[in-house]
């Protein structure tokens, strides 16, 4: 076999190989199916629905004084639809939301996990509430306990 045979067979290897990874890229919709095997997922956020600043008495633990939390809450809706129920619901919304959040203490919202905790509670809370879709995350733009 000759130089010249051996490089064409190289060449169509190469050949062959880019095509089949441009078509499973195009096919599965990235590097090894890292969009969900081509399905097409949702670009960006959805909805977002902004309580606003709420002050709130934190429950007592045994320390004297008392305590509150300041949060400005964003909710994220699956649809536009499940926004305006949470728009027309507000004052409903609102009351949900300070009900959690003054069962909490101090410390049970101090660091990441407690947080993630409030997160998950007032997500299952508002959800509740809700006939015409759901709230799918829970967003603090500004949490301060003091």
């Amino acid at each position: 076999m000759n130089v010249r045979t051996l490089l064409l067979i190289i060449s169509l290897i190469i050949l062959l190989a880019s095509g089949a990874a441009y078509g499973v890229f195009t096919i599965m919709g990235g590097p090894l199916g890292a969009a969900g095997g081509g399905s097409k997922e949702k670009d960006g956020p959805g909805p977002m629905f902004e309580i606003g600043t709420l002050i709130v008495n934190l429950a007592p633990n045994g320390t004297p004084g008392g305590r509150f939390v300041r949060a400005n809450i964003v909710l994220e809706a699956d649809s536009d639809k499940t926004l305006r129920e949470l728009a027309r619901r507000e004052p409903q919304v609102k009351d949900r939301v300070i009900a959690v959040v003054r069962e909490k203490t101090a410390a049970s919202i101090a660091g990441a996990d407690g947080q993630e905790q409030l997160r998950r509670e007032l997500l299952g809370s508002v959800n509740e509430l809700l006939t015409e879709g759901q709230v799918v995350q829970v967003w603090f733009t500004d949490l301060v306990v003091q």
